[in-house]
């Protein structure tokens, strides 16, 4: 569950990074990206080796294991791009659809959670809000970024 304050931390410190006044400290920049990474890697860790979660994603999703590792791939890949921060923008794009999906395929799956594994009800809420947190966040940075286009020098 604290794993999640990982992705919100992250996305925290990418706000305070656009918000300031240039110049800019690039290492605000960095290491927001590098916690929203490393959510991202507890994050897919947290699907495919939970139990729980695992059910949860499977009895929702047609496909069964295997859209659970095509889910879990593309997570672990936007995690990749985060960690060292190359291509953030084009896997941003992406998480702007990956995590609302899985925050609607297993987290809000209130019934599960809250009757069948005994979880309490605000604290599956407050997974839902920061999973949220972090898929607005990544739209703010993708509308405050700029995709690179390297052009060929003639």
């Amino acid at each position: 569950m604290s794993t999640r304050l990982l992705g919100v931390a992250g996305m925290i410190m990418l706000y305070a990074f656009f918000t300031m006044p240039k110049p800019r400290s690039p290492q605000i920049r960095r290491i927001g990206e590098t916690l929203v990474g490393l959510y991202l890697m507890c994050l897919t860790y947290t699907l495919v080796e939970s139990p729980e979660d695992r059910k949860a994603f499977m009895d929702v999703v047609p496909g069964g294991e295997s859209s659970l590792y095509v889910m879990a791939t593309l997570l672990a890949c936007c995690a990749l791009c985060y960690l060292p921060g190359l291509f953030v923008h084009d896997v941003s794009q992406a998480l702007i659809l990956l995590l609302p999906l899985y925050t609607l395929f297993i987290d809000c799956n209130f019934h599960y959670w809250t009757k069948r594994r005994g979880m309490d009800y605000w604290n599956q809420v407050r997974l839902v809000a920061d999973n949220m947190c972090v898929a607005l966040g990544t739209i703010m940075y993708v509308s405050c970024t700029k995709k690179h286009i390297h052009a060929k020098e003639e």
